[in-house]
C-alpha cells in the first residue's frame, strides 16, 4: 500500500508540474467575470465550449488510465479494480460537466443571438 501512495504522489507532483509550465490557452486567460458583466454572449460560448473540450480530454485520459490499471494488476496486487473504478467515476464525472458546460455555450449563444 505504500508504494500505491508513493506512486501517487508522483502522479500528482508530474501533473502539477506540466500545469505550471503549460502555456495559457486562451480560454485560461479569458476573464469570465468581465465578459459576464460585459454581456460577452459569444466569448462566453467559446469559453464554456473550450471547458466542454477540456473535460472530454480529461474523461478520455481517465479512460485510458482505467484501462491501464485493468491490464496493469500484477503491480496493485488486488487494487487494480478499485483503481480502475476510480477512473471510471472522474471519467464520468469528467463528462458530466463536459454536458454542462455544452449547456451553457448554448444558452450564451441564445442569448447572444437575441439583441
Amino acid at each position: 500500500m505504500k508504494k500505491a501512495a508513493q506512486f501517487f504522489m508522483a502522479v500528482i507532483l508530474v501533473f502539477g508540474i506540466s500545469l505550471s509550465i503549460a502555456p495559457k490557452t486562451r480560454a485560461q486567460s479569458f476573464d469570465v467575470q468581465k465578459a459576464i458583466e460585459a454581456g460577452d454572449h459569444k466569448g462566453l460560448a467559446e469559453y464554456y465550449r473550450s471547458q466542454a473540450e477540456t473535460q472530454r480530454n480529461v474523461a478520455a485520459m481517465h479512460d485510458k488510465m482505467k484501462t491501464e490499471y485493468r491490464k496493469s494488476h500484477v503491480h496493485y496486487k488486488g487494487i487494480d479494480s478499485v483503481m480502475a473504478g476510480h477512473c471510471g467515476d472522474l471519467k464520468f464525472q469528467a463528462l458530466k460537466s463536459a454536458e454542462q458546460y455544452d449547456a451553457l455555450a448554448k444558452q450564451e449563444e441564445k442569448l447572444g443571438t437575441a439583441k
